[in-house]
């Protein structure tokens, strides 16, 4: 099989079968044209609130930094009439933390978003791999809209559990109403190395910006134009559903990281419609940003685990080398009801930080004795009923 590439041709996998099509490119590997790609509608729902710094610097990767007050947007809308699907669109939702990103050569000012969630299979992979995007599935029903009575609901769910809700109230549309200027967005691209046991690190580890290099000049850049635009100003709360393992077997560790955000005060909502030339969404003037150091081999910790007086109850190096403050490797973690940990990471802050993790997911019932503590960071965490259980 020969794969013959141009500079500006783009290949997913499978490989073998051409360019992929998809919003950057056609079937042929030529880029849409502007004028092939008509106009989309857009329809979002957005709430700014106030939260805790420490809280959301436990989310943001090695370079980054919060900029002003951290004013966290989260949004969930649709992408309608795209010319990429053939006229069909799909949902999304995420959070946006306002940044300064300092990489090798460069420092932007700008939104991380920490994680995506889009409401069809295809924006996901083109995304992930084309964007470094963090996108994961959902299902993003159509917004329950009532402007007449000044109400506006959506929501997020995974093959039926609802992970996420919204609701907009005093709606009052804004005369005269103009998009304000986006801020440019931050993501963190990491594709993990293919070996035995997740070891080597990963393959890609980096951030993606949209943002003008800095020479300043930006090719395939949209240019400017005013859309059909129509905003509604309001109140609005939204909720984070926190969930169990059972519930979301592979995201339920985002939910939960974005769930133990406090909400300080709530900074107002919209609801906005809007048409855009079709191009707009392509994404196609993503760039990767050189980082500080090598990332390919860090770690990223979870955030703390917050129990109050409950790890008092999590006694370390109760078995193998080392003493009880967890300075040198140990072999087991007690945990309520006479269960036990297996093997705990080498260090002392760390391994606190995996037992706390290990005890709160037990005594929410998210872990179960015999069964794997989320793997990553917590490599070889396992709850166990009997000490003679644990690994050698």
């Amino acid at each position: 099989m020969v794969i013959t590439t141009t500079p500006f041709t783009r290949h997913r996998m499978p490989v073998g079968f051409g360019p992929a099509p998809g919003p950057r490119q056609k079937a042929d590997g030529a880029e849409w044209a502007a004028e092939e790609t008509g106009t989309m509608r857009q329809e979002f729902l957005s709430i700014q609130f106030l939260g805790r710094p420490g809280q959301l610097e436990r989310l943001l990767p090695p370079g980054f930094s919060l900029r002003g007050d951290p004013v966290v947007t989260v949004q969930i809308g649709f992408f309608r009439d795209l010319y990429w699907l053939a006229g069909r669109g799909y949902g999304v939702l995420h959070p946006l933390i306002p940044v300064t990103y300092t990489g090798k050569t460069e420092t932007i000012e700008g939104n991380y978003m920490p994680v995506i969630w889009e409401g069809l299979t295809d924006a996901v992979i083109t995304g992930r791999d084309e964007l470094g995007f963090p996108k994961l599935a959902a299902d993003i029903p159509d917004f329950a809209v009532d402007l007449p009575n000044g109400r506006v609901s959506g929501a997020a769910s995974w093959l039926g559990f609802e992970f996420f809700s919204a609701e907009l109230a005093g709606l009052a549309e804004v005369r005269d109403a103009r998009p304000a200027a986006g801020d440019p967005l931050l993501t963190f691209k990491y594709v993990p190395c293919t070996s035995p046991h997740g070891a080597g690190g990963a393959d890609i580890a980096h951030v993606t910006t949209g943002a003008a290099p800095p020479n300043g000049s930006q090719p395939g850049a949209a240019p400017d134009r005013v859309p059909a635009y129509r905003r509604w100003a309001g109140s609005g709360t939204f909720t984070w559903n926190r969930a169990k393992f059972e519930q979301l077997p592979t995201t339920f560790h985002v939910i939960n990281g974005l769930a133990d955000l406090d909400v300080v005060e709530y900074r107002g909502a919209a609801y906005f419609q809007a048409e855009l030339p079709g191009h707009v969404i392509s994404g196609d003037t993503q760039r990767s940003v050189e980082p500080a150091g090598d990332l390919r081999h860090q770690e990223f910790l979870p955030a703390p685990v917050q129990l109050g007086a409950a790890p008092a109850a999590v006694v370390l190096g109760a078995r193998g080398p080392g003493g009880p403050d967890g300075r040198r490797s140990s072999r087991g973690v007690s945990l309520p009801g006479g269960q036990r940990a297996g093997r705990a990471v080498t260090g002392g802050p760390r391994q606190e930080q995996a037992a706390a993790i290990v005890h709160a997911q037990v005594a929410d019932g998210t872990l179960r004795p015999g069964q794997a503590a989320p793997s990553g960071v917590l490599h070889g965490i396992h709850a166990k009923k009997r000490p003679e259980d644990l690994p050698g």
